[in-house]
């Protein structure tokens, strides 16, 4: 479940992307099937549950609740699209998955008018029908601001065979002799994981002409062992080892069309 603030023209519009199981994962492993959901108790349920959440934490009162329940629309909107099997349709399942964590903005609706004064024109379709939304640039960067969350807010849960309990039970049983692959694979929800990318090393490679994965001593290859960011730690190590807890990039060759060496400031 993702948190997303942002509505088609950048407005402030609060809502969920939420994908699920079509069931319940039973103790044995085996699921238990949801019938139809009724997207209009999802609707009901959901509105009761945000404004008793509100009333508790003294930001409403009955008379709001009350006000508010005599809408014909109350600003609550839920809407259930087709349940997907990953087997038979992997890319549709990854488009949602992409989907669900989506960035508030998208690059190919802005276009920029210049003149004496620019303007930001920012565009979306609602039904067919587009619409735009002007701004200053300064204006536009301030309705975008609204959407970056706080620092060290999360804004994605996982729930049920997804969360961080779940896992670590799974982890946890994986110790335990005598586990059959088969629990383990059910309460893990089967999901695979790839190895990680070594992207990162060929990049610095292009920018500095340095391997990292390379000893500088012998000139064998090395495998990353763990990754250290706890400064205090890095201090420690690096007093031991004689070294400097920082240094600057290492300076660029010297360029082919050029005499001169190009170094970066430290």
């Amino acid at each position: 479940m993702s948190l997303h603030t942002a509505g088609k023209l950048l407005n402030f519009n609060p809502h969920l992307h939420v994908i699920f199981l079509n069931g319940v994962v039973l103790d044995d492993g085996s699921i238990e099937e949801l019938g139809k959901l009724d997207k209009d108790d999802l609707e009901l349920l959901f509105s009761e549950k945000l404004l008793d959440y509100l009333k508790e934490k003294g930001l409403i009162d009955d008379a709001v609740i009350e006000n508010m329940s005599s809408w014909e629309h109350t600003g609550f909107s839920v809407w259930v699209g087709e349940g997907k099997s990953v087997a038979e349709n992997r890319e549709d399942v990854l488009f949602l998955a992409r989907y669900l964590k989506k960035c508030p903005i998208v690059l190919d609706n802005i276009e920029v008018e210049e003149g004496e004064e620019v303007k930001v024109l920012y565009s979306a379709k609602f039904d067919d029908v587009l619409e735009t939304k002007e701004f200053s640039p300064l204006d536009f960067l301030a309705e975008l601001s609204q959407h970056i969350p706080d620092k060290w807010e999360q804004t994605t849960r996982y729930y049920g065979v997804y969360s961080a309990r779940s896992r670590g039970k799974v982890n946890e049983l994986e110790e335990e002799p005598g586990l059959e692959e088969e629990d383990a694979a059910v309460i893990a929800g089967d999901m695979d994981r790839t190895a990680p990318s070594s992207y990162w090393a060929s990049c610095i490679k292009k920018v500095f002409e340095i391997d990292p994965l390379v000893c500088p001593k012998c000139g064998g290859d090395m495998k990353i062992i763990a990754f250290i960011h706890d400064r205090k730690e890095i201090k420690r190590i690096s007093e031991n080892l004689g070294e400097c807890d920082w240094r600057a990039p290492p300076p660029f060759s010297k360029s082919a069309n050029s005499d001169t060496d190009i170094f970066y400031n430290a």
